[in-house]
């Protein structure tokens, strides 16, 4: 299979004859007007072909913007893309070069790959990948696996192992349905229910003192029950490579939040715990999953206005 290129905002000519656009009364930004080159993306794009036909001896179609994305934007509808007939035509030869080349290579193999290049000035130093959630390669994941898409063996996992910085550097585009005091299970692909049983994630040093529970706990876990996260309100988000779990519980009649932190999400844990906004926090930080999985930190709880100073740290 010969893959197709494509590169719609690095290059750097004019369209003689043609003005810039002016944008007046189009929405700003993504997926709006941008008149922003991507820096080095051209240069990229042949470099790929060439790499590819130095390793397969066969030269990969190549589809590349040398004008510049002032004059028109082929990564946009035709509505916002172009002001100007000369661009409109500039613009149509595109596509069109898109649509012959993918024809031929759905005609020879009956399918193929677009890898479709860009910028982007968030971090200079990393690789993104650009699947809008893995929607634009469903169809390759389909027929191939998840595996071309995540893991070590799809494009990220190959760069990543060659030393690059990518993103996402180790999500799986998986789905998690958290609810009540620390119950999480995977979801299935298409959303229609577990795709495992839950587990329960709770704290190996357990808090003893019932006044620093919701006076739900002993109801819904058991009266000598301590070792719960929270009673309600689990949630988990991801931030700059770290997961945080966030739940609720009572200290002392305060409503009050538990936060701790982990690098990773081999088991839906978390460690190292940090001070939340309310008065009264629960610093679990040795949390372990129901099932099993690794220990993580001494599990205590701040004082009445207190700040957990000793369980601030880096992991």
């Amino acid at each position: 299979m010969i893959p197709l290129d494509s590169a719609p905002h690095g290059g750097t000519r004019e369209i003689p004859g043609v003005p810039p656009r002016k944008g007046e009364g189009l929405k700003k930004g993504p997926s709006g007007f941008v008149t922003a080159r991507d820096g080095g993306v051209e240069e990229l794009a042949r470099g790929v072909a060439e790499a590819l036909r130095e390793r397969t001896g066969k030269k990969p179609y190549l589809v590349v913007a040398s004008f510049h994305r002032k004059y028109a934007d082929c990564n946009r509808p035709p509505s916002i893309a172009y002001e100007h007939d000369g661009a409109k035509a500039v613009y149509e030869e595109y596509h069109g070069a898109l649509a012959r080349y993918c024809a031929a290579v759905v005609r020879r193999f009956g399918g193929g790959l677009v890898v479709d290049l860009h910028g982007q000035g968030s971090a200079r130093d990393r690789v993104f990948r650009g699947t809008r959630n893995g929607r634009t390669n469903a169809l390759m994941q389909e027929r191939f696996g998840r595996e071309v898409h995540v893991g070590p063996r799809s494009l990220m996992g190959m760069l990543k192992a060659r030393g690059w910085a990518v993103h996402p550097e180790d999500d799986d585009g998986s789905v998690y349905f958290l609810w009540h005091s620390g119950k999480i299970a995977r979801m299935k692909p298409d959303m229609s229910g577990l795709a495992e049983p839950y587990r329960w994630l709770k704290t190996t040093v357990p808090d003893p003192d019932p006044r620093r529970h919701s006076g739900l706990c002993a109801r819904i876990f058991g009266k000598d029950s301590f070792d719960h996260v929270g009673f309600e309100g689990m949630f988990i988000f991801k931030a700059e490579g770290r997961y945080y779990l966030s739940c609720a519980d009572c200290i002392e009649g305060r409503y009050s939040c538990m936060i701790a932190v982990r690098r990773d999400f081999s088991a839906p844990t978390v460690n190292a715990t940090r001070p939340s906004l309310t008065a009264a926090i629960t610093c679990s930080s040795r949390m372990i999953g129901a099932s099993g999985g690794p220990p993580i930190s001494e599990a205590t709880k701040a004082p009445r206005g207190g700040r957990c100073q000793a369980c601030c740290r880096s992991v």
